[in-house]
C-alpha cells in the first residue's frame, strides 16, 4: 500500500508511441440541477479534496433583474451572472465547496428551465499521464519560477509576459501565447481542435508568485494570476503541425492585454546548434523559465526529428531539443536566445539515453499555413534580418505599463576568505573516493545547485554526486565542497572551493547523519520548497537530520498534523493519539493515501483507527492497516478530519488531556481544525 500526500504530485511516464495528449486535472462529475425560475434556487456542491470546481452550465436564461451566484464556500472567490450563456464552464473556483445560487427581484415559471446544470468538474490533486507527455532532459528539472529571473534575466522575464496558462474544458492543461498584436493566442492542436474547446478555455495571465522560494510555485493552479478569457474564438488548427490559433475576442470586463506585450515568431530557417529557451506552465504550475540544460546553454538539436503525431510518422520536419518541460507545457514557445523570436512551437518529447528528445513544430512552417489560409495575425513574424532587442520588451512595447512584479533577492554569499584553522589538517584538496548519493529521511535525493544544497527527487546528476574522503572530513561535490560558515546569523551551508586547511569543511557520515567535525553540528532539512537544507544543532531524535547513503525505495510524503493556529502536533504513544508541542520525531509524521482514505503513522507503521465502544462511543488509536477496514476511513476537507463510515464524527484535540479523539463534529471548532504542514 503506497502512500502521498494529497497534494503529491505523481511523476509522468511516457510512451513514445502515441499522439500527444494533454493532461487532464480534473474529472468530470455528472449532476442534473435545474430551475424553471419560479422561486429562488439554492444549491451546494462539495467535493471533498478537490483542488478547485468548475460547474458546467447547459443553460443559463437569465430574465431581467435576476442574478446567479457560483461562490467559494471559504469565500476566496465568487462569480455573478445577469446575462444569458449556453454551454459554458466557470472560471476555475479555488475551493471544494461552492454555493450556487439564484435571486430575482421577482419569481414566475417559464416554459422552459431557465437554469440547468449537468455536470461539475473536481479538480484532483495529481496529475495522471496520457499519451506523450512532455520530459524532464536534465538529469533532474532544471526549470525554474519565473519570478526568480525578474533581475537577472530582465529581457526574459519580459518576454515570458506573453504566456498565458489555459485551463481547456475546466480540466485540460496546457500553455499558450500571444502571438502578434490583434488578441491572437497559439496553442497545441492537442490542446484545442475544436470550437468546443476553443469555447471553454480559460487564460490567464501573470500566474506568477511573489518569491522565487514561494512554496505555490510547484502547485497545480497556484498562485492566481489574472484570468483575461473564459471563451476564445477557434480561427485555425492543424494536426500535422499540432498547433491551434484563437482568438481572445470576449474578454472580461477591464482586461487589458496590451500590459502582456505579444510575442513574434521567425520565418526563417532554424539552424542547429541555435541556443533556445523556453517559458511554460509546466504540470499547471506557476509560469517557469527554462534556460539551462544540464547546467549548459540548450541547443537545437536536430531539423528532422520524426513527427509525435500517429497520422504523421513517416513526416521528420521537427526540431529536437533538450528543454526540461513536463505535462501542462504543451503549447510553449521555444524562443532563440540570441533575439526571443519564437522558432518553434513545443508540442511533445521523451528524453531518454537512447538519442529521443523533445520536440517542437517549427514556426516557419505555422506561418506558411497560415498565409495559405490568409488568417496569419498582424505583427506576429519578427522582421527579417531585424537586430537582436536591446530593451526588455520582446517585441513592441506595450501602451500601457506592465503589471509590477515583486523583486527577489538572492540569498547573499560570502565574499571574502573563510578563516583557517587553528589546529592543522591534511586533507587532500579534492577527495577522491568512489562518487555517494545522499538522501533525506523522506528518500529524497541532496544535491547542489548555484552553491546551496537541497533536496528533491533523486537522480544521478554531476549536482548530486558526492565525493566523501573519511580521513580529511571533505565532502565533495561538483567540484566544490561542502562548507559550513557562520556569521552574526549562526552557520550558515553552502559550497565552496575545496581546501585543505579549511576547517569549516570538515564532516563525518556515521549514523545516518551528516555531522561537522569542528561546529559539532549536523546537516537538516527545512520546510522550503524546493527543500533547503542547512545545519543545526545536532538532534539524534530529529528525522530532519537524517541523511542516508542508501537512496533506494519511492519518496516518502510525509506530513505533520499542527491544531490550527498553534504549535500543538499530533503525535502517536504506544499506539495512542496525543497534541504536544513539536519534537520532530519518528511520532509525528503521517502519510495520507487519498485514494485508501487512510492515514499512516511513520512511528509504528499503523493507520489511524476509530472504533465503536458502545452504541454511543468512539475510541481512537492506530491499529495495521487494512484498506478494507471500514474504521480507518478519513475525509480531509476545509481542515477537519472528518470519519468518512461512522455519522458525524471528527477528529479532535482534548484541550485539557491533549489527547486526540474522535467527537461530534461542530462547524467552526477550534479543536477540530488541523493544518497539514512538511516535515
Amino acid at each position: 500500500m503506497q502512500f502521498k500526500l494529497i497534494a503529491g504530485i505523481v511523476a509522468f511516464i511516457a510512451s513514445v508511441r502515441a499522439t500527444p495528449q494533454p493532461v487532464e486535472v480534473g474529472h468530470s462529475i455528472s449532476i442534473a440541477l435545474h430551475s424553471d425560475g419560479s422561486a429562488p434556487f439554492h444549491e451546494t456542491i462539495d467535493s471533498p479534496g478537490a483542488s478547485y470546481i468548475s460547474v458546467h452550465f447547459t443553460t443559463l436564461s437569465l430574465p431581467a433583474n435576476s442574478t446567479f451566484e457560483v461562490a467559494c464556500r471559504d469565500g476566496l472567490k465568487k462569480l455573478t451572472y445577469t446575462t444569458t450563456q449556453n454551454d459554458f464552464y466557470t472560471e476555475s473556483m479555488p475551493c471544494s465547496t461552492v454555493e450556487l445560487k439564484y435571486s430575482s427581484s421577482s419569481y414566475s415559471k417559464h416554459d422552459k428551465n431557465i437554469i440547468e446544470i449537468d455536470q461539475y468538474v473536481s479538480g484532483i490533486n495529481g496529475l495522471p499521464s496520457s499519451g506523450v507527455q512532455e520530459t524532464i532532459c536534465s538529469i533532474s528539472d532544471e526549470s525554474r519560477p519565473a519570478i526568480c529571473f525578474n533581475k537577472t534575466e530582465p529581457s526574459k522575464f519580459a518576454a515570458s509576459r506573453s504566456v498565458a496558462r489555459l485551463l481547456i474544458t475546466g480540466k485540460v492543461l496546457c500553455t499558450g501565447w500571444l502571438f502578434g498584436s490583434e488578441g491572437h493566442l497559439i496553442t497545441n492542436s492537442h490542446c484545442i481542435n475544436s470550437e468546443t474547446r476553443a469555447k471553454n478555455t480559460q487564460v490567464e495571465f501573470n500566474a506568477l508568485c511573489p518569491s522565487c522560494k514561494d512554496p505555490q510555485n510547484k502547485v497545480e493552479s497556484g498562485c492566481p494570476g489574472d484570468i483575461v478569457a473564459t471563451s476564445t474564438k477557434l480561427i485555425a488548427w492543424d494536426e500535422l503541425n499540432d498547433f491551434a490559433l484563437v482568438q481572445l475576442d470576449n474578454l472580461k470586463p477591464n482586461a487589458n492585454l496590451q500590459q502582456y506585450a505579444y510575442l513574434q515568431a521567425r520565418d526563417a530557417p532554424v539552424q542547429v546548434d541555435e541556443p533556445i529557451w523556453t517559458s511554460h506552465h509546466a504540470a499547471g504550475w506557476p509560469k517557469r523559465l527554462t534556460l539551462t540544460n544540464n547546467g549548459d546553454i540548450p541547443k537545437v538539436l536536430t531539423l528532422d526529428k520524426q513527427s509525435c503525431m500517429d497520422n504523421f510518422r513517416n513526416t521528420k520536419d521537427t526540431i529536437g531539443h533538450f528543454l526540461d518541460t513536463q505535462g501542462g507545457s504543451s503549447g510553449a514557445p521555444i524562443m532563440s536566445t540570441n533575439d526571443n523570436t519564437v522558432i518553434a512551437l513545443h508540442n511533445c518529447g521523451l528524453c531518454d539515453n537512447t538519442g529521443n528528445s523533445n520536440g517542437g513544430i517549427k514556426m516557419s512552417n505555422i506561418i506558411k499555413f497560415l498565409k495559405d489560409k490568409n488568417v496569419l495575425p498582424k505583427d506576429s513574424v519578427a522582421p527579417s534580418n531585424s537586430p537582436a532587442p536591446t530593451t526588455d520588451s520582446p517585441t513592441s512595447s506595450p501602451t500601457t505599463a506592465p503589471s509590477s512584479v515583486p523583486s527577489v533577492t538572492p540569498t547573499p554569499v560570502p565574499t571574502t576568505s573563510l578563516p583557517a584553522p587553528t589546529t592543522s589538517i591534511a586533507p587532500t584538496s579534492t577527495p577522491k573516493s568512489d562518487y555517494i548519493g545522499l538522501c533525506t529521511f523522506e528518500n529524497q535525493g541532496v544535491y547542489e545547485w548555484y552553491g546551496l544544497i537541497y533536496a528533491d527527487k533523486i537522480d544521478s546528476s554531476p549536482n548530486a554526486q558526492f565525493q566523501y574522503d573519511a580521513a580529511s572530513g571533505a565532502i565533495a561535490v561538483h567540484h566544490q565542497c561542502l562548507d559550513a560558515y557562520s556569521d552574526s546569523n549562526g552557520f550558515h551551508l553552502h559550497t565552496w572551493p575545496c581546501d585543505a586547511n579549511n576547517k569549516n569543511q570538515r564532516w563525518i557520515i556515521e549514523s545516518n547523519r551528516v555531522r561537522h567535525l569542528t561546529h559539532n553540528i549536523c546537516i537538516s532539512t527545512t520546510r522550503s520548497s524546493p527543500k533547503l537544507l542547512t545545519v543545526a544543532t545536532c538532534n539524534s531524535q530529529d528525522t530532519r537530520q537524517i541523511i542516508s547513503t542508501k537512496c533506494t525505495g519511492p519518496v516518502k510524503s510525509y506530513i505533520k498534523l499542527r491544531l490550527a493556529g498553534t504549535s500543538t502536533f499530533l503525535s502517536e504513544w504506544n499506539s495512542g493519539l496525543y497534541a504536544n508541542g513539536e519534537v520532530h520525531n519518528l511520532n509525528e509524521l503521517f502519510e495520507i493515501n487519498s485514494s485508501t482514505q487512510q492515514i499512516k503513522v511513520a512511528s509504528n507503521g499503523q493507520c489511524l483507527d476509530a472504533y465503536q465502544v458502545n452504541d454511543r462511543s468512539y475510541s481512537l488509536h492506530t491499529y495495521s492497516c487494512d484498506e478494507n477496514n471500514s474504521n480507518q476511513k478519513w475525509i480531509i476537507a476545509h481542515g477537519t478530519i472528518k470519519h468518512a463510515h461512522h455519522p458525524n464524527l471528527c477528529l479532535d484535540v482534548d484541550a485539557n488531556s491533549h489527547k486526540a479523539q474522535v467527537w461530534t463534529c461542530f462547524e467552526s471548532n477550534s479543536n477540530q481544525l488541523f493544518e497539514f504542514v512538511d516535515n
